[in-house]
């Protein structure tokens, strides 16, 4: 797996779920020959080596990694959904995708990303935080 690029970090208001604070939300464009089933359950292990432990439905958690989409993959099994199934309704993930790749065509949507961005119904609070250099070189 390679990161081909990333998109800044954004402060991002909680959508749903309980009472909790803001959120750091990123899109990255990764590259890599893993199929999705496998590159979903790498991306869980990643999240359990980032101590992340089970919460609430849209709850407060340490890191949460999904993939919204894999260039005209159409999938679906038990555990996974591509393209994300809430891509379109969810501006902490619209903003950054866009900022990286706003000409995306998102199979299954019929629509580019800027177009899923202009439109989407959620309005809630998406604030740049920082550039992704400024956390790499933080680590």
């Amino acid at each position: 797996m390679e990161v081909i690029r990333s998109s800044s970090l954004y402060l991002t208001e909680p959508v749903g779920g309980p009472d909790q604070d803001e959120f750091l939300n990123a899109v990255a464009e990764l590259s890599t020959s893993q199929n999705p089933s496998r590159l979903f359950s790498r991306l869980q292990q990643i999240e359990r080596e980032l101590d992340r432990v089970p919460a609430p439905r849209w709850g407060s958690r340490s890191i949460d990694i999904d993939i919204l989409a894999i260039e005209s993959l159409i999938y679906r099994d038990a555990a996974l959904i591509v393209p994300h199934v809430r891509l379109a309704e969810r501006r902490f993930v619209l903003v950054p995708f866009a900022e990286i790749a706003a000409g995306f065509y998102v199979y299954g949507t019929r629509r580019r990303v800027a177009g899923l961005l202009r439109d989407t119904p959620d309005t809630h609070r998406v604030t740049w935080y920082a550039p992704a250099s400024a956390i790499a070189n933080e680590a």
